[in-house]
């Protein structure tokens, strides 16, 4: 499998690992984001940091929801005669990325 340039069509990386049945993937080339990033009036540093701070959010989003699936699974326990192990981990998780 192949990933190109969705913009330029340059030829990123070549995955031999992978078979070429599964296509082709999509990224950018460091000439097209440069040009793209000077068309928006933003840094290359400054678009990372948008991206980074957008997947932050989603991985909140998500272990957010995990919480509230541990939730249910705790209060459906005692009524299926499942053990249900602690979500310390994800808790602390989360208290120290809301503190």
């Amino acid at each position: 499998m192949q990933t190109i340039c969705a913009w330029c069509t340059t030829i990123l990386a070549t995955d031999a690992s992978r078979s070429a049945a599964e296509g082709v993937s999509h990224g950018i080339c460091l000439s097209c984001a440069e040009k793209i990033c000077a068309a928006n009036g933003i840094t290359q540093q400054e678009r990372l940091e948008q991206q980074v701070a957008g997947l932050v959010s989603q991985c909140d989003l998500l272990l957010e929801m995990v919480g509230d699936l541990y939730d249910v699974a705790v209060a459906l326990a005692p009524k299926t005669g499942v053990t249900i192990a602690p979500a310390a981990p994800v808790r602390a998780w989360q208290k120290g990325r809301t503190a």
